[in-house]
Parts: structure tokens; C-alpha cells; sequence
């Protein structure tokens, strides 16, 4: 585990679709788990316009090694024409949830 890269990976999704996609990213094993965080309210500019809208956070737990597949994943299943995807890397953390990621993620 030492020196392996982990990272969190941020979507949000409109409620109807956050948690169909939340159980695809885990059976193709692209992270060890995916949290839904239902209610966010986003403001945000599209296409020029102010827009605001009801949404759902994505927080997927993976490997840096993985993070471009479930990116492309992520592009390829969402809605959304431009979906939220941020990777905020980590390499801390407690070692046996460290290693359950390891032992997730394919």
C-alpha cells in the first residue's frame, strides 16, 4: 500500500439517474464505493446562462490508476452533455480502508 495514490472522485447527477450510475461505476469494479449525497442545489452558467438546478453529489472512492477508465466511464453513462468530474488524489488514510479499495477496484 505504501506509495499507492488513491483519489475521490466528484459528479453530480440529476436525481433520477445518481444512483442507477452510482451502481454501475461498482459492478465494473471502478471503485470500492460510491456515496449518493441527495439534495445539493447547484448554481452554476450553461451555454451563457445563470441556471440552477437539484442535484446529487457522486463521491466514488478508486485508485489513481483507475481514474481515467472511470472518467470515460463516467462521460460515456451520465446525461449530462458536460458531467461534473474532479479527482482530488489522496494517499492517506486509514490502512485497512486503504486496502479494501485495493482489494475493490479492478
Amino acid at each position: 500500500m505504501a506509495g499507492r495514490r488513491y483519489c475521490l472522485v466528484l459528479s453530480t447527477a440529476p436525481p433520477g439517474h445518481a444512483g442507477a450510475l452510482a451502481e454501475k461505476i461498482i459492478a465494473a469494479h471502478l471503485a470500492a464505493c460510491v456515496n449518493v449525497l441527495s439534495g445539493i442545489s447547484s448554481h452554476y452558467f450553461w451555454k451563457g446562462e445563470k441556471e440552477k438546478s437539484r442535484e446529487h453529489l457522486l463521491m466514488a472512492k478508486t485508485t489513481s490508476a483507475k481514474v481515467a477508465e472511470l472518467t470515460r466511464f463516467i462521460e460515456e453513462n451520465h446525461p449530462y452533455e458536460t458531467p461534473e468530474i474532479v479527482a482530488l488524489p489522496f494517499s492517506r488514510g486509514s490502512k485497512a480502508y486503504l486496502r479494501w479499495i485495493s482489494e475493490c477496484v479492478r
